[in-house]
């Protein structure tokens, strides 16, 4: 297995029972996730007046009418299954 991987998969099963739950009650979906991690990323680089859930929901509303067959959550709490999945290095 890869170290990366393997770190990962440590890191789970070394959280504790509130972790492992909190992580699972979050959208998965590996799509979802890049969509949300490249909405924080922006929200880092410009200076916003409103908060992250409030810019998320704005951006997720945006994609949703300009690709209706897309389907993203506004649940920015799944951000912390981008940190899981070894997407939190990008942010």
């Amino acid at each position: 297995m890869n170290s990366v991987l393997q770190n990962k998969l440590n890191a789970l099963q070394n959280a504790s029972d509130y972790e492992c739950w909190y992580l699972v009650k979050q959208p998965t979906a590996f799509d979802n996730i890049c969509y949300l991690v490249s909405f924080l990323k922006e929200f880092k680089s410009k200076e916003v007046s409103e908060n992250l859930q409030d810019f998320i929901g704005k951006k997720v509303t945006e994609i949703n009418n300009s690709k209706p067959d897309v389907e993203i959550s506004n649940n920015y709490r799944a951000l912390r299954v981008a940190a899981f999945s070894g997407l939190g290095d990008s942010f």
